[in-house]
């Protein structure tokens, strides 16, 4: 059976951590839903985050650990390149560093089924990646892009 994306799901189950007013509103399902629906909107930042499904999926695939980081490196090339393009801020790749796409004082790290978002270093997010379609059209939101 096939398993529907449902927002309310969510942000009680998905969204793990939040420490600051503007990420605790993943946790409203309401909030989410409208960000989705503006993201659906713009066609060009649909189209781009849309790119990163097939990158996201094939990470979280992946079993043995030379794939896994293979392709987890991939996956934040494919980040960073997809918001660029989406958003026209300057998203960069830092390879080798643990904080791999960073956007200003913004940055993205990934660990097994985790999306780590930090500020100035600092955790401010955690989100499992598990419903893919809905992750990669709020990263732009989580990043505050």
């Amino acid at each position: 059976m096939e398993e529907y994306i449902n927002i309310k799901d969510f942000s009680d189950i998905d969204v793990k951590m939040t420490n600051q007013p503007y990420w605790n509103q993943f946790k409203s399902p309401e909030w989410v839903l409208e960000k989705v629906k503006e993201a659906a909107e713009d066609k060009r930042r649909f189209n781009c985050m849309e790119n990163l499904v097939g990158p996201t999926i094939a990470y979280l695939k992946a079993k043995d650990v030379k794939r896994k980081e293979r392709t987890l490196k991939n996956l934040y090339k494919d980040i960073a390149l997809n918001l660029r393009k989406a958003t026209d801020k300057p998203v960069e790749y830092c390879p080798g560093q643990q904080h791999a796409v960073q956007f200003g004082e913004m940055s993205v790290a990934i660990l097994e089924n985790h999306c780590f978002v930090f500020c100035n270093r600092k955790p401010v997010l955690q989100v499992t990646i598990r419903l893919v379609n809905l992750w990669v059209h709020l990263l732009p939101n989580m990043l505050r892009l």
